[in-house]
């Protein structure tokens, strides 16, 4: 028996709480739309989270920034006093006065490697000497790497920072120079100053955040553009933040991670999000379970327990689902009244445990002899109830009932021989017959017992 409502010409079903899969499509969307809102306060949490922390970034890269150009500015332009000196004193070069101006640089200056003079760009002059001794006496043109950065200072007639490189006496180190020129504008020479590179960038651990990394390189408009100069490389190929700023003679960028890999705040969103998927899951599945159990005490209540077959309150409902398609299409319907004669005698002997299952064995095969569009109910002990639709007349009806009835006829294994079954059957025909639920039920019932009467049995 399937079918649905206003479709009388079809299965006539007599449950109306919905297929089981809807129950499943309503827990799926409803699961769906909660993870949808979960996603979205994730994505709008994690953004809130993404900048907080990015503009923490910055703020650790402006501090960043401001620690090595106030290294850098102590490291070199202490420097700034002796050129300007040299300019002006063109007879300077007195070892023990030289000796004692670099190192009183050396002295004031931070991080230095060492302070030298070279006139005519040959390394002559260097302070302290103790571990220098290689680079006294270089003549920058015969080193390609540093001449060119030399040529450079030469050309803009200022300060040029380079490296960090491998120095002639060993070790590596940034090289800031700054071209000597005289009174009368003759070129002099270099004022070097070697910055233990190593001793400067050390100092950036204690400002780099826990968690985070930095990367420091020259900027691309620089002569060494992109080489890089401090830190992890690798940070500029990562989400980052990044600050350029000037040094002598180019520009060096700085980038810091965005994202700290210790960020406590993204692991706890994570573990939110799972939560609130859980949740949803959680959710659907109750959601499920209530309405698959609401469907399953739907179909107790519109169920015959004993029979299974639709009672009472189900054949209500379907008779007026019948009515309301017949007036929209205007076409008849049979309501056919069925009453068992003769069962009476059976729970009157047998007890009702034996005529239970009698009524069980009779409704199925009353169900079985009905074609597939009737829809069979039982609504009282012995009495049980059909429709048949496109039927608009009483013999056809009860053409159609006569199988049901031969079914009730057949004999039962275990009833005594005395006891004879039979079914009475009794027909109302819409809208002949009357319009309304009751109307018909009460033709069809007074149809029943006047054939009743015209007939004897035995109870």
């Amino acid at each position: 028996m399937g079918g649905s409502d206003g479709n009388l010409s079809g299965p006539m079903p007599a449950l109306p709480p919905g297929p089981a899969w809807l129950s499943l499509a309503i827990a799926l969307v409803a699961a769906a739309c909660m993870a949808i809102l979960v996603e979205h306060i994730h994505n709008i949490e994690q953004d809130r989270s993404l900048q907080a922390d990015r503009n923490a970034a910055i703020q650790q890269a402006a501090a960043l920034r401001a620690r090595i150009e106030a290294e850098l500015s102590a490291s070199i332009f202490a420097a700034t006093g002796l050129v300007g000196y040299v300019a002006a004193h063109e007879d300077f070069l007195d070892p023990v006065r030289v000796n004692a101006a670099l190192a009183a640089i050396y002295q004031y200056g931070r991080h230095l490697r060492n302070v030298a003079l070279a006139p005519d760009n040959v390394l002559s002059y260097v302070y302290p000497i103790a571990g220098n001794e290689a680079a006294v006496g270089l003549d920058y043109r015969s080193n390609p790497e540093q001449w060119s950065e030399v040529e450079r200072a030469m050309e803009i007639q200022s300060s040029v920072l380079a490296g960090p490189l491998d120095l002639v006496q060993g070790g590596r180190g940034l090289i800031n120079r700054t071209p000597v020129y005289l009174r009368d504008g003759r070129y002099w020479g270099l004022l070097s100053v070697v910055i233990d590179s190593d001793s400067l960038f050390a100092l950036l651990g204690d400002e780099i955040t826990e968690g985070r990394r930095f990367a420091l390189r020259w900027q691309a408009s620089s002569l060494r553009a992109g080489q890089p100069v401090a830190g992890e490389p690798s940070v500029f190929e990562q989400d980052h933040v990044s600050l350029a700023f000037p040094v002598p003679g180019g520009e060096w960028e700085l980038a810091v991670t965005s994202r700290s890999s210790q960020d406590a705040g993204l692991n706890q969103l994570r573990w939110y999000r799972a939560g609130g998927h859980l949740f949803a899951l959680l959710v659907a599945s109750l959601l499920f379970i209530a309405l698959r159990e609401r469907r399953v005490i739907a179909q107790l209540a519109l169920t015959d327990q004993l029979t299974g077959l639709p009672n009472r309150r189900a054949f209500q409902r379907q008779l007026a689902r019948a009515i309301r398609h017949a007036q929209r299409q205007d076409v008849p319907f049979a309501l056919v009244y069925v009453d068992l004669d003769g069962f009476k005698a059976i729970n009157d002997r047998s007890g009702h445990a034996h005529g239970d299952r009698i009524l069980r064995i009779l409704s199925e095969r009353m169900r079985r002899a009905l074609d597939k569009q009737a829809m069979l109910a039982r609504i009282g002990g012995d009495e049980f109830v059909f429709l048949l639709p496109d039927v608009g007349d009483v013999s056809t009806a009860n053409d159609r009932s006569e199988p049901a009835v031969l079914a009730v006829r057949q004999s039962i294994e275990g009833l005594d021989a005395d006891i004879s079954l039979d079914a009475t059957v009794g027909v109302a025909i819409y809208p002949a017959d009357g319009q309304s639920a009751e109307a018909l039920l009460s033709t069809a019932d007074g149809r029943m017992y006047e054939a009743k009467a015209r007939v004897s049995y035995t109870r």
